[in-house]
């Protein structure tokens, strides 16, 4: 996992583009010709996650900031952190 996330994550937006190269530099990071259909929702639910997980474990200067708040106007002006809704 450590060795074909990671390229996966820089060549997976580059594919979705069109660009040429990218679906060879997946192949090359050891996914498979045909296991294309899954690529675009393993890349938005499991492996950006995964690779911020990993981060958190193994770089010690990784300091994540907290996600940030979301604010929904009130009527009348103030907003709502909806976070905390």
């Amino acid at each position: 996992m450590m060795t074909t996330a990671p390229p996966a994550l820089r060549a997976y937006p580059r594919y979705r583009a069109g660009e040429r190269g990218a679906a060879e530099a997946m192949y090359a990071a050891g996914y498979s010709r045909g296991s294309e259909p899954p690529w675009d929702v393993h890349y938005r639910t499991r492996w950006d996650a995964l690779q911020r997980l990993i981060r958190e474990e193994v770089d010690p200067e990784y300091d994540a900031a907290p996600p940030p708040s979301r604010t929904v106007p009130r009527r009348g002006g103030d907003p709502v952190n909806s976070c905390a809704l």
